[in-house]
């Protein structure tokens, strides 16, 4: 289906219409965390090194704003302005400006995760062999739960009410009351990390050299999903429906229809972690000793006379015209894998 001169075509509904590319920012550290805000314009990434970098331009240039001890996750806030990173033996460390300052609370732990509600008052850690703590003041005083456990992975939704933690040989264990009460859930795994929609009904969850879980009910069941890899960090979009895993000494894997179906993007490398922005098409993905990359996923043809979409055999597509030069589907026929999009 080829295009006039100023029109192009909304791709994202199509099968193969919003894969990712991706982009070395040239960032050499070895990455151990990265988030963002809600729509992609801040982000952070921390390292193994203890450098905390900053970008307030969607990627496009970065500030190292903290260095110290090592790093091993970071939060943010949906606008970007309330951090929080912590360090694996050292404190929980805080930030209310995007970064510019930091304060720490004084702790000295095995903190391995750490996640943040929307407006960042309510946050979520885990620490190794000690317990979930959880924060309703943004991180002034903190509440131990589920003592004694071997956790390193934790989600929450996006009023902090649905949380998620995951264990290194043990069961997830869910809570949907703010952390006050939590359950036991799914088996026994080596789980590595985990991620909520908004509303903290669809969970994801990886295994270290195991499968992608995924939870429809807020975390009360899990199905296991795609093949046995060496997963590491998980993401999704605000509904869900775009998914984004990495391995290590594998590659980046995403799914556009909630992890029915995955396909395998970016090159092969030690990839550790990666955060997306609310609507998807913006993505953070750190690699171990390596360049911090920057993903975009395609949401139209390319303008003009040069985009196209096109099909295989007995495939079909019916578009309307919705103003500015645009095409969105309202109608297709996939006899085949995906459609060719340029």
């Amino acid at each position: 289906m080829a295009q006039n001169a100023g029109q192009r075509i909304s791709t994202r509904a199509l099968p193969g219409g919003a894969n990712l590319s991706w982009t070395a920012k040239n960032q050499t550290e070895s990455w151990s965390g990265v988030a963002m805000s809600s729509d992609g314009t801040r982000q952070v990434a921390v390292a193994a090194s203890g450098d905390l970098y900053v970008s307030t331009d969607g990627g496009s240039s970065w500030v190292l704003r903290k260095t110290g001890p090592t790093l091993s996750a970071v939060t943010s806030s949906a606008d970007g302005m309330k951090l929080a990173a912590c360090s694996n033996g050292g404190a929980i460390y805080l930030s209310t400006d995007g970064g510019i300052n930091w304060t720490d609370d004084g702790s000295a732990r095995a903190w391995a995760a750490i996640a943040s509600s929307a407006d960042g008052t309510r946050l979520v850690a885990a620490a190794y062999l000690d317990g979930i703590y959880v924060s309703h003041d943004s991180g002034a005083t903190w509440t131990l739960h589920e003592a004694n456990r071997a956790f390193r992975a934790v989600s929450s939704s996006s009023d902090g009410q649905v949380l998620v933690a995951g264990t290194n040989g043990d069961q997830l264990y869910v809570s949907t009351d703010g952390g006050s009460t939590w359950t036991a859930r799914a088996t026994n795994e080596y789980w590595w990390s985990l991620a909520s929609s908004a509303d903290g009904t669809r969970l994801y969850a990886t295994v270290d050299t195991g499968y992608i879980w995924t939870s429809t009910d807020f975390g009360a069941t899990w199905e296991r999903r795609d093949s046995a890899r060496n997963w590491r960090g998980i993401t999704t979009s605000q509904d869900g429906r775009y998914v984004v895993a990495v391995t290590d000494a594998g590659r980046i894997y995403q799914s556009t229809d909630f992890a029915q179906n995955w396909q395998a993007t970016a090159d092969t490398g030690a990839w550790t972690s990666v955060a997306s922005s609310a609507d998807g098409q913006t993505l953070l993905a750190g690699k171990f000793n390596v360049d911090l990359y920057g993903g975009v996923r395609r949401a139209y043809t390319t303008t003009g006379v040069t985009g196209f979409v096109s099909g295989g055999r007995d495939d079909a597509l019916q578009l309307q015209y919705v103003g500015n030069g645009t095409f969105v589907p309202i109608s297709f026929v996939s006899a085949n894998l995906q459609f060719t999009v340029n």
